[in-house]
This record gives structure tokens, C-alpha cells and sequence, in this order.
């Protein structure tokens, strides 16, 4: 049977890492690749009978794309600290693996939850990721910092059971990140050379409330799925205030 390598890239993830880490308990190998982190993460994963290997972080697309030829198996799953597998895609992959694989990359839906609250609708409730591959088949290409894509060369297929994301522990854990992934998103569309305009600013946060509240159903997540809409419609918006702040700073010290 074809075997395989669970790919866990982590930073400081001590709260999360466990309910991970048991998820893939089943895989060949488990691999935490490590951004020396200063909490008990390392301890952690060792406690796990993970393999432990550290690199400082750079961005999201070359820790992962350094990280994944490190794998000792073929096929990697790859899951952030904050993700999980679910018992059924587990039996889903195992069956792959036996079978053998129809294609080197698969999307899975991943099943995100805010405080507690599963979206099943709204731009949340269509997720899906890459995650399960050949290791051979997957390169990232950047996206800013914190973000990455894997690079589509060829067919894909599309597993039937999900990923299990806990992505905040609050609301101040989400504003910490929503300022940080706003900043690096606004950087990202500067060496693009993306330029700030007010049709942008007006239109874009608007249209993804209005795509997800009502045209992808996000109401009928209730107040938790109206939060999650109109967060994302302010992510949109604070980007590009954040692109026209940036690019006005350095024109004002040209």
C-alpha cells in the first residue's frame, strides 16, 4: 500500500497542535515542521511520536515548499496546526492508498468553524483545499506572506469528507490576525502593481457581502454566518484602505 506522511507546519501552536496530532495518529509518519517556537509545541509533537525539524519561517509558500520534499513518504496530508482530519476522511484516504490513487492532487472541503459555529454556507461554507497529494505534484506559489496556492498542473480530484478547521480561539485572536493578514494582502497588491482606486474600495467589500450573505446562502448561518459575511466584506475594505495609506506614504516621501 502507498504510505504517507501527515505535514504539520507550526509556530508557537501548543493549544492546537494536540487535537490535531491525534487526528493523524493513522499516518505512515507525522512530520511538524517547526518555526522555533517558544512554547511547549516541539515538546508536543515529540509526546506524539512526531518528527520534529525546524526552519525559521519566510513565507507560507516556501516553509511549505521546503517542508514537503522532507516528507518520508510519497503521499502527504498536509494540515495546519489548527486543522483537523475527520475519522471519515481518514477512511477515505486509507482507501485511496489502496486502491491507488486516480490523481496526485485532491481537494478536500474544509469545515470552518467561527467560535464555535460551523458556516456551512457564505464564502466559508465553500472551502476547499489541496491538501492531499503526491509530494512530487505540489508546488506553492506565493500570495502574500501568510498565504500561498498550490500551482495546478494537471487533473484534480475531490474527496467526500472534510477538514475540520478551528481557525480562532476569540474574537481578539481573529482581529490579531485580521490586522496582520489585511497589512500583508494590501503589501502583496502593492508588488503586484496594483494601485489604489475608489471603485475598489467601494465595490469590492460590498460585492463579497452581498456573494456571500445572499448569493451563497451565508444567512442561513444566523448571526454567526451575518458576522462571518460582514467581516469579510471589512477585510476587503480595510485592505485597500490599508493599499491607499501605503501607497500615499510613499508617494509623500518620494
Amino acid at each position: 500500500m502507498n504510505q504517507i506522511t501527515a505535514l504539520i507546519p507550526t509556530l508557537n501552536e501548543e493549544h492546537n497542535l494536540p487535537g490535531c496530532l491525534e487526528s493523524v495518529r493513522w499516518a505512515d509518519e507525522i512530520l511538524v515542521v517547526d518555526s522555533f517556537s517558544t512554547d511547549r509545541t516541539v515538546e508536543i509533537a515529540q509526546s506524539f511520536g512526531a518528527r520534529v525539524i525546524q526552519r525559521e519561517y519566510g513565507s507560507h509558500a516556501s516553509q511549505r515548499n521546503w517542508a514537503i520534499p522532507q516528507s518520508s513518504h510519497p503521499w502527504v496530508l498536509l494540515l495546519d496546526a489548527d486543522e483537523q482530519c475527520s475519522p471519515e476522511l481518514h477512511q477515505e484516504i486509507r482507501a485511496i492508498l489502496e486502491k491507488g490513487p486516480d490523481y496526485k492532487l485532491y481537494k478536500i472541503h474544509r469545515w470552518n468553524y467561527f467560535l464555535g459555529h460551523l458556516q456551512r454556507h457564505g464564502d466559508w461554507g465553500n472551502d476547499w483545499v489541496i491538501r492531499f497529494f503526491h509530494r512530487n505534484s505540489a508546488i506553492f506559489e506565493e500570495c502574500g506572506t501568510f498565504h500561498g496556492e498550490i500551482r495546478i498542473t494537471e487533473p484534480i480530484g475531490r474527496l467526500t469528507n472534510p477538514i475540520v478547521h478551528h481557525p480562532y480561539v476569540n474574537v481578539e485572536e481573529y482581529f490579531n490576525k485580521f490586522n496582520r493578514y489585511t497589512t500583508d494582502a494590501a503589501l502583496h497588491l502593492l508588488q503586484q502593481g496594483k494601485k489604489f482606486s475608489t471603485i475598489d474600495i467601494v465595490s469590492r467589500p460590498l460585492w463579497r457581502f452581498i456573494r456571500s450573505y445572499f448569493l451563497r446562502l451565508g444567512f442561513l448561518d444566523g448571526v454567526a454566518g451575518f458576522i462571518v459575511c460582514a467581516l469579510a466584506g471589512m477585510y476587503g475594505f480595510v485592505k485597500y484602505a490599508k493599499l491607499w495609506a501605503i501607497d500615499s506614504g510613499r508617494k509623500c516621501h518620494a
